[in-house]
Parts: structure tokens; C-alpha cells; sequence
């Protein structure tokens, strides 16, 4: 029969793989220690499990289970407890239609997750804002809105670091539903080169929209086109709004850019 591994023996291993980073881990979120700390106190404990069961979908009976093998793994009852004061810092918004954070929050949230890597981007930083619908099982369609900061590194685009900022239901994608959906406070908070106060430091704010041109038309209207947002994928212009038809964001033949010229189209802003 095996015996229980010893509480440090089980940590030790924790921060053998913390000590041993790359650039696709969350592990900055985490409580920092070194790999042979042995005074880790059981919130730090609790909050490096609560971490994993969320990035590895763990179920409460798989964790229930590690448990019963050895006390050092959390109950569910205490995970629940530290997620439940960590949302408390979160202030969430609920609407008719769904569920939203400010952007100045969601912001804040962003530089703190990434603060171990915050001097790659001075004192301005870009967001990204991602907007599209998605369809959870047969009936529920919902807009999920997303910001991320490329500048961090090059693996801030995948769904694993994009930090959702609303999530409200919507049956048809059309102007009308979308201007219902989404409440007036997100759209009024994207201004370009607005100012975040954070920590005593002061960035600048400016803000890239990820998403196809037919969103970013029924999101803010044709003001889109002659405003300070660029859509990196479409080459419509406002000499050539009128012939939208003749535009795409995906099809090269109606002119689509391509992965190297969406980056040069970067590079410009």
C-alpha cells in the first residue's frame, strides 16, 4: 500500500515546476516562493490549488479525492471560499441580457496578471478588444467580449490569456440587438489615449478592435470607418465605403489582408 507523500515532499514539486517558467504559463498570478520554501502558509497552499483546479477544469470529486489522500490538497469547501473572496475584488454588472466588468477594471485586472512583465510596455499600453458570438450547446447564442495586450508576448491572442469583459445573450447579430445587448457605459469607456492610473503609475490607453468589419460596423456604425479604429484584416477605406459589397475580411479575392500584412498594418499604430 502506498503511503501519503509528505506536505512538503507534494509542494516541493508545486514550485519545481514554478522555478522552470516559459512564456505560455499563468504561473505570474500565483504567490511567489522559492522551490525549497517550507514555511508556505495554507492560504498560499490553497490559492496554488484553487489556480491548477481552474486551469486544468479539475471537478470537485476528483478534487474531494486528493483530499482524503492528504490533507495539504484543499477541500472543495475552502476553494470555494477563496474564489468567493477573490470575486469579491471583481465588481460585476448584470444587465437584462447578460453580465459585464468596466473597462477600467478589467484593465487594472489585465496589468496585474501580467505584472511580473510590465516594463515591456512603458507607459502605454494597447488593448485589444475581441468581439464576436459564440453558441453554447443547441440553443444559447451569446457576445463575448474579450480584451488582451499583445504586448506582453506573442501568446496573448490564444483563449487561455484573453480576459473576458462581457458575456449577454443575443439571438440575431444585427445593429438593433447588439446596441440593445451591449450597455452604453462599455462602448463610452473605449476613447483612445485615455488615462489609467494604477499603483501610482499612469498609462496611456489606446485600443486596436479584433474583430471582422461587419462587427465593428454594427458596433459603432460607419463612424468606424473615418474614426481612429483600424480593422487589420479589411481594406475598406472611406474613399471605398460605398462599394462594401466589394470588401471582405476573410476572401482574398475581395482584397483580405494576409497574416504578414495585417502585421505591417500594425506597425503603422
Amino acid at each position: 500500500m502506498l503511503r501519503p507523500r509528505k506536505p512538503m515532499e507534494q509542494l516541493d514539486d508545486y514550485f519545481a515546476d514554478l522555478s522552470n517558467p516559459s512564456e505560455d504559463d499563468d504561473h505570474n498570478i500565483l504567490p511567489q516562493a522559492s522551490p525549497r520554501n517550507t514555511h508556505l502558509n495554507k492560504e498560499d497552499n490553497d490559492r496554488i490549488m484553487a489556480y491548477w483546479k481552474l486551469k486544468h477544469s479539475m471537478p470537485d470529486h476528483a478534487l474531494n479525492d486528493l483530499h482524503q489522500i492528504h490533507t495539504s490538497v484543499p477541500s472543495v469547501w475552502s476553494i470555494r471560499n477563496i474564489r468567493r473572496r477573490l470575486n469579491n475584488n471583481i465588481h460585476v454588472k448584470n444587465t437584462e441580457f447578460g453580465s459585464y466588468i468596466t473597462m477600467e477594471d478589467a484593465t487594472k485586472t489585465l496589468i496585474h496578471i501580467n505584472g511580473s512583465i510590465m516594463t515591456k510596455i512603458r507607459r502605454t499600453m494597447t488593448i485589444r478588444l475581441s468581439i464576436d458570438r459564440t453558441q453554447i450547446g443547441e440553443k444559447l447564442k451569446l457576445l463575448v467580449l474579450c480584451i488582451s495586450c499583445t504586448q506582453f508576448n506573442s501568446t496573448q491572442q490564444i483563449s487561455s490569456k484573453l480576459l473576458p469583459i462581457g458575456l449577454f445573450k443575443i439571438d440575431i447579430k444585427d445593429y438593433e440587438t447588439v446596441k440593445k445587448v451591449i450597455p452604453n457605459e462599455i462602448i463610452l469607456s473605449i476613447i483612445q489615449e485615455r488615462k489609467l492610473i494604477v499603483n501610482g503609475d499612469e498609462f496611456s490607453i489606446k485600443f486596436k478592435l479584433a474583430c471582422d468589419y461587419k462587427m465593428l460596423l454594427i458596433l459603432f456604425g460607419l463612424n468606424a470607418v473615418s474614426g481612429t479604429y483600424v480593422c487589420p484584416w479589411c481594406k475598406v477605406t472611406t474613399a471605398t465605403i460605398n462599394q462594401l459589397g466589394s470588401f471582405s475580411a476573410f476572401g482574398r479575392s475581395k482584397g483580405a489582408r494576409n497574416m504578414e500584412e495585417a502585421k505591417e498594418e500594425f506597425k503603422n499604430y
